[in-house]
């Protein structure tokens, strides 16, 4: 079964059908480039239908890996296009985890961690804005 996975990420993750890179080896393979270009190539890619939660090999998003590869311009703009930050990796990362730990060594990544904890804190306040406080209340005891 685990041959199985692995063969079905690598198809998933290397290229397209059309022979085109992956999102995320885009990433890897330009890396070197000033990240308002690569920021404008993803948005281009995003909008010609790559997706935007491909896994890799690793199980890395593309957002896992720009922010691996401190891609922080990049990461902010996978968000900003809803890309699914709670993924876990294989290594059962995800890319707050990943942000966190770059942040401590290489003290980059504030930016977005600070834009997942927001997205966080979004998702939990609308959590508890669906239920209402008297939900579980007995009968008779309403305020």
């Amino acid at each position: 079964m685990k041959k199985i996975i692995s063969l079905l990420l690598f198809l998933v993750a290397t290229a397209h059908a059309d022979g085109t890179e992956s999102l995320n080896d885009y990433l890897v393979n330009n890396q070197d480039l000033p990240q308002a270009t690569l920021a404008q190539e993803v948005l281009k890619r995003l909008a010609a239908g790559d997706g935007i939660n491909v896994l890799d090999l690793q199980g890395n998003t593309p957002l896992m890996t720009a922010i691996t590869l401190g891609l922080n311009r990049v990461a902010i703009v996978l968000l900003d296009r809803s890309a699914n930050w709670k993924i876990h990796n294989l290594k059962r990362e995800t890319a707050l985890s990943l942000a966190t730990t770059r942040q401590e060594k290489e003290h980059d990544m504030q930016d977005v961690i600070n834009a997942i904890e927001a997205r966080k804190q979004k998702m939990q306040h609308r959590s508890k804005k669906s239920i209402p406080e008297n939900l579980f209340m007995a009968p008779g005891l309403e305020a």
